[in-house]
């Protein structure tokens, strides 16, 4: 019973129970006071949420998104009349945005807004939900279009690096043509994608885009999310590395460096006034001032067709290093 969120002055046994909380009677105890205060509190079934959960879980129930399945599941409806005529496009939407951000890391005191991340765990469950019912989803190429790239993106931050370009690989494979697929490198495919996976960033510039990953990054390590903390950084580093690539191609002014983007972004995210106290505490004590050394080499040849594309950055790099040489 995991799933089950009690309030506060229920884990707060006297001494001569704490000693009992183990024993099957407390277990049998605590499975009816959970029964009771979700009947009571919220209407929900205990036992229907357990189907819920197995059957498109696991869920965050302490979120809207599980609320919404529970309701809106053809599971929920035909227990009741005439269901054969209820159309399901919440619990679809509830579906994908539960991937997006359906598990909760943190509540800040005093504040409205919650800190939530991915769930990566649904992705298999909400792939074969969205192929199962393909001809009753409006736009379903483009839904399916965009949850790919979000869930491409969304393995390389939890560092299951492997996963992101086994996908990547298959996605081009399926909506790039021949010719699109030689000249789009997994950096690329990174950088384009991220207005998709950062709706709210602090801009729409290649300098913003950075700065809302490494903001997000402090974040995650500050709530003990390193896996996906360090996800963050590594992508941070892998797009500076890419738009300032793509800046010299263009003879356009670069970005900042790495290392003062780094600092730039932990100053301001330490002076956004409405981030919790304990969590600037906690990035002040995590998080260092100076960028960490964050390798991304072995990740700029990956190409969805190997050759073209890694080949002409390999060239520019050496032009440029090459033009630098003869500058000096």
């Amino acid at each position: 019973f995991n799933i089950i969120r009690f309030p506060e002055n229920f884990l707060q046994l006297p001494p001569q129970l704490t000693s009992q909380i183990t024993t099957p009677g407390f277990q049998r105890l605590r499975r009816y006071l959970a029964k009771r205060y979700l009947q009571q509190r919220h209407a929900l079934n205990l036992e229907h949420m357990l189907e819920i959960d197995k059957r498109y879980g696991p869920l965050d129930w302490r979120l809207y998104h599980a609320q919404v399945i529970y309701w809106a599941s053809p599971e929920t409806w035909r227990k009741l009349p005439d269901y054969e005529n209820y159309i399901y496009p919440y619990h679809r939407i509830a579906l994908v945005e539960a991937v997006y951000n359906g598990r909760l890391l943190y509540i800040p005191a005093n504040k409205p807004e919650l800190i939530t991340t991915s769930n990566t765990e649904l992705v298999e469950t909400v792939h074969e939900y969205l192929h199962e019912h393909a001809d009753q989803i409006p736009h379903y190429s483009n839904i399916v279009h965009d949850f790919h790239r979000f869930i491409i993106v969304n393995f390389f931050i939890t560092r299951q690096t492997d996963k992101a370009i086994e996908i990547f690989r298959k996605y081009t494979a399926h909506f790039l043509s021949d010719e699109q697929r030689r000249h789009l490198t997994f950096p690329r495919f990174l950088a384009e994608s991220m207005p998709l996976v950062f709706k709210q960033t602090t801009g729409s510039t290649r300098e913003g885009m950075i700065t809302s990953l490494l903001y997000r990054a402090f974040i995650m390590a500050a709530t003990n999310q390193r896996q996906e903390a360090m996800g963050l950084m590594q992508l941070a580093r892998l797009l500076h590395r890419y738009y300032q690539r793509r800046l010299r191609r263009e003879n356009a002014r670069l970005l900042p460096d790495f290392a003062t983007l780094w600092q730039d972004a932990y100053r301001g995210i330490l002076r956004q006034k409405d981030l919790d106290e304990a969590l600037k505490a906690r990035i002040r004590r995590l998080i260092p001032q100076k960028a960490p050394n964050i390798p991304v080499n072995p990740l700029w040849d990956i190409t969805s067709a190997p050759g073209t594309a890694a080949e002409d950055d390999h060239h520019e790099d050496e032009h440029h290093h090459e033009k630098a040489q003869q500058t000096e």
